[in-house]
C-alpha cells in the first residue's frame, strides 16, 4: 500500500507555493496595462474590420480585469488569503470576461476565458474549483448565446455559426476544464505526500539518537544529523563543509577512511561495519556501530551515506554477560572453564626455554572458619585471600577460583624472573595474614600449594591441573606431619 493509499482521509491542499500564470504585479500597473493594450486592439481591429462591438465597455472590462488578475487584488478579495473565498473571486473574473466577451461580440469565446481563469485559480484554491469555473463558463455561455440569437448583443458572426462555434468551443473548454482539474488534484497529492514524507523523514532523523552523515569522496561532511550534537555540543553549521578528520578521533578515522577506500573500488551499494568509540558533552565516551555505504552513483547523494548507532548500553550488557560467564561471582577471579581455557593456550606458547608456572591453591583451616562462623565469614575470608593473591601474583598472573576454597595462579611465559619457590612461599604469606571480618574479629587461614612448571611436556590442562592437585594434597601431607 502507498503512502497516499494510507492516508486517504487527508484532503490534498492547493499548491500556495506554485507560480501564477499571469505576471504578478501591482493591481494599478495591472489595470494601466490592460487597460492600455485593449485600448490599441479595440481601436485597430474596429478601424480594420469594422465588427461591431463596445470598444468603451471593453478597455473598461480590461482595466479591472488588470487589477483583477494580481494576486494582491485577490487576497484582498480571499482576506489575505488566495485559497480563500474562491467561489466569490471566480464569479468576479467570470462576471468580467463575459461582459469582455460580449462587448466583443464574441460570446463563444467565454469557454476559452474559462479556461484562462481555471488555470490560474487551480493554483490558488486547489483542484475542486475547476467545477465552479466549468459550471459558470455554461452558464454564461448559455446566457450570452440567448441574447445574442435574440439581438440585444452583437455577434462577430453570424447567429448560426456564433452558436455553433459556442458549443463546440464550450465542449472543448469543458474538457480542458476537466483535464486540469485532474492534474492539479493530482499534483496537489503528489505535493502532499511528499510534505508528509519530508516531515516524517524529518521528524525521524530530528528526534533519532542514531547518526547519519554524508560524506563526499573527498571526505568532507555534506550533511550532519542532529543527534551529532550531543556528542560534539558545536552547532551543525559549524560542522559540515569540514572535513571528517577534523571531528573523529585517530582509531575510528583510520577505519572510516580504511571503509571508503575498499568501498570505493567496489559496485555502488556495498557496505561495512565496524565499532568505534566516541566522547559525548557529558564527557563519558560512547560506542558507535558504523554502517558505510557507497553511494556515490545516487545523483541524490554522491557520497558515503554513514549511518552510526549507538550500542554503549547493549556493548556494556554483553559485557557484562561474558564476565558473568567467566568469572566468580563472589570473589570476582576467574571461574574454573574459563582458567582451563587461558591455561591451555598458554600451553601452547611454553618451551623449556620460556617456561610458565601454575601453582594450585587450597586453604587450610578454613572449613572451621565456614562451619563455625558462618557462611558469611567464609565468604569473607575468600575475598580477602582472592584479593592478596591477586595483588602478590603481579598484574601479569592469572588467578582463578576453582571451587570451594581451592584457587589456581598462572605466572606466564616471562612474566616473572624470579623463582618459582620464592614466589609459592611469598603467597603463602600473604594468605596467611590475619582476615579482619565484618563483626570486627579476624581470623587467619594458611594455604597449600602445588608447584608444576609449564615447560612444554604436557599439552593438556586437565593433565597438567590434576598433576598440581596432586602436588598441593603432598605438600598439605607433608606439613601435616611436621
Amino acid at each position: 500500500m502507498t503512502l497516499l493509499g494510507q492516508r486517504a482521509s487527508r484532503q490534498a491542499g492547493p499548491d500556495a507555493s506554485a507560480t501564477p500564470t499571469m505576471p504578478a504585479m501591482p493591481p494599478w500597473l495591472g489595470a494601466l496595462v490592460f487597460g492600455v493594450v485593449c485600448s490599441l486592439a479595440a481601436t485597430g481591429t474596429r478601424a480594420l474590420t469594422g465588427l461591431p462591438f463596445y470598444p468603451v465597455t471593453a478597455v473598461i472590462c480590461a482595466t479591472v480585469l488588470g487589477a483583477m488578475a494580481q494576486p494582491r487584488a485577490q487576497r484582498w478579495i480571499g482576506e489575505g488569503r488566495l485559497d480563500n473565498r474562491a467561489g466569490l473571486r471566480i464569479s468576479l473574473a467570470m462576471a468580467v470576461f463575459g461582459v469582455l466577451s460580449a462587448a466583443c461580440g464574441a460570446a463563444f469565446m467565454v469557454p476559452v476565458f474559462a479556461v484562462i481563469v481555471a488555470s490560474i485559480h487551480l493554483h490558488w484554491s486547489g483542484w475542486r474549483v475547476w467545477r465552479t469555473v466549468a459550471w459558470q463558463s455554461i452558464a454564461w455561455t448559455a446566457a450570452e448565446e440567448v441574447l445574442t440569437g435574440l439581438g440585444v448583443l452583437p455577434a462577430a458572426l453570424p447567429v448560426a455559426r456564433e452558436h455553433a462555434l459556442a458549443g463546440l468551443s464550450l465542449a472543448m473548454g469543458l474538457q480542458a476544464l476537466a483535464n486540469l482539474g485532474v492534474t492539479a488534484r493530482r499534483r496537489e497529492e503528489l505535493t502532499e505526500e511528499l510534505r508528509w514524507t519530508e516531515s516524517r523523514f524529518r521528524a525521524l532523523v530530528t528526534k533519532s539518537r542514531d547518526v547519519v552523515a554524508i560524506l563526499t569522496p573527498e571526505g568532507t561532511v555534506d550533511y550532519l544529523s542532529p543527534s551529532l550534537r550531543r556528542y560534539t555540543g558545536r552547532p551543525l553549521s559549524e560542522l559540515t563543509g569540514r572535513h571528517v578528520r577534523e571531528l573523529l578521533p585517530p582509531r575510528a578515522l583510520d577505519l572510516l577512511t580504511a571503509a571508503m577506500l575498499r568501498l570505493g573500488a567496489e559496485q555502488a551499494g556495498s557496505s561495512e561495519e565496524f565499532e568505534v568509540e566516541l566522547g559525548s558533552v557529558s564527557g563519558e565516551n560512547r560506542r558507535l556501530e558504523l554502517v558505510v555505504t557507497n553511494l556515490l552513483d545516487d545523483p541524490a547523494v554522491g557520497g558515503f551515506v554513514v549511518n552510526g548507532n549507538d550500542i554503549t548500553d547493549s556493548h556494556r550488557f554483553r559485557e557484562q554477560l561474558v564476565h558473568t560467564a567467566t568469572h566468580d561471582p563472589l570473589t570476582g577471579l576467574l571461574n574454573r572453564s574459563a582458567f582451563v581455557t587461558v591455561l591451555q593456550r598458554e600451553l601452547a606458547s611454553v618451551s623449556p626455554q620460556t617456561p610458565a608456572w601454575l601453582l594450585f591453591c587450597d586453604l587450610d583451616g578454613f572449613k572451621l572458619v565456614n562451619d563455625g562462623l558462618g557462611h558469611d565469614a567464609g565468604d569473607t575470608v575468600l575475598v580477602h585471600v582472592a584479593r592478596r593473591l591477586r595483588q602478590q601474583a603481579g598484574p601479569t598472573a592469572v588467578v582463578g577460583r576453582f571451587g570451594g576454597d581451592e584457587f589456581t595462579v598462572l605466572i606466564p611465559v616471562g612474566s616473572c624472573a624470579g623463582d618459582a619457590h620464592q614466589i609459592r612461599d611469598l603467597l603463602a604469606e600473604a594468605v596467611a595474614q590475619p582476615c579482619p571480618l565484618l563483626d570486627g574479629r579476624s581470623v587467619t587461614v594458611g594455604a597449600s600449594f602445588g608447584l608444576v612448571v609449564l615447560d612444554g611436556g604436557r599439552l593438556l590442562a586437565d593433565d597438567v591441573l590434576r598433576e598440581a592437585d596432586q602436588l598441593m594434597y603432598e605438600h598439605k601431607r607433608t606439613d601435616s606431619r611436621r
